[in-house]
């Protein structure tokens, strides 16, 4: 085995500590910007959601796009569509920055929140076949430096749960 191959598989040691702060620091400023959010529209559990989620897509799809190369190629090695379909790594950033302006515009919430639904819980089949595998997760990009982990489930199964509970709440006019 060359230096070169084996310097790749086994980076540096990795502070998660460091990373898992960042990553904590993230998920406050997308809940203090929905806090914001709400504070200037009507408080209302449908809000808080909107709110949560369309921050964290226009968040995270940011981290993605500062090296989008490098997230295609990580996102490739779990998502089961990028696998197959390799522009879907460099087109996902951009459909997560799309879901984000619909949330926080409250653009056709039907189907903004079937589109993410779909998205999420195609995210999270990938996830779930990868997860034993000791792999880097795309989710944010190349800022923060995270295995995949019951983290990326929780975003990726509580992403979709709330979408399809929003889908509930305005299908019987909540």
């Amino acid at each position: 085995m060359d230096h070169e191959h084996h310097h790749n598989h086994n980076p540096e040691k990795i502070d998660y500590t460091k990373e898992y702060f960042k990553f904590a620091l993230v998920l406050l400023f997308i809940l203090t910007l929905t806090a914001l959010l709400v504070f200037n529209t009507e408080n209302t559990f449908m809000n808080w959601m909107r709110g949560i989620m369309g921050y964290f897509f226009l968040v995270f799809s940011l981290f993605k796009l500062f090296n989008i190369k490098e997230f295609a190629d990580a996102f490739s090695g779990y998502d089961i569509v990028a696998k197959r379909i390799r522009l879907y790594g460099y087109v996902y950033p951009f459909i997560e920055l799309a879901l984000g302006i619909f949330f926080i515009t409250n653009f056709e919430p039907f189907l903004t929140n079937s589109i993410t639904a779909v998205v999420m819980f195609v995210s999270l089949i990938g996830v779930l076949n990868s997860f034993r595998r000791k792999i880097k997760c795309a989710c944010l990009g190349t800022v923060i430096n995270l295995p995949l982990s019951n983290i990326t489930v929780v975003e990726d199964l509580g992403m979709g749960l709330m979408a399809l509970l929003s889908l509930l709440l305005i299908t019987i006019n909540y």
